[in-house]
């Protein structure tokens, strides 16, 4: 991610791609293969549950949204850092990430404090 963005939901699409293209990079070994799927699974799930949080129905729904994606970010956070110190080739694309992902979760922690009230 070369500039930040500050519309979230662009943020999180973005964020998701630049995971998948990432992956993509990652030598297909027994290991990085499970560590894929888990990252592309919490990864991912950051940028959809902030556009599905928008759809909410109530500010509960909302807030409840953005406790899930903040649970997604910490998980993410956790698998790019295990990717990392297994890749020793990647350090500094993983770095990138982890960097995004921490902006992210401070982001995504400010909503939800602010959503609840």
């Amino acid at each position: 991610m070369t500039e930040k963005e500050y519309d979230i939901e662009k943020r999180t699409y973005r964020f998701s791609l630049d995971l998948v293209n990432f992956s993509r990079k990652l030598p297909k070994t027994t290991e990085n293969v499970v560590f894929i799927r888990q990252v592309l699974r919490s990864g991912t799930s950051i940028g959809a549950n902030i556009h599905e949080a928008r759809g909410g129905a109530s500010k509960k729904d909302f807030a409840n949204f953005h406790s899930i994606v903040l649970k997604s970010t910490n998980e993410t956070g956790y698998w790019l850092r295990l990717i990392k110190d297994t890749n020793q080739k990647l350090i500094e694309e993983a770095d990138d990430l982890i960097d995004e992902v921490h902006q992210l979760s401070k982001i995504i922690a400010k909503i939800s404090i602010n959503s609840r009230g």
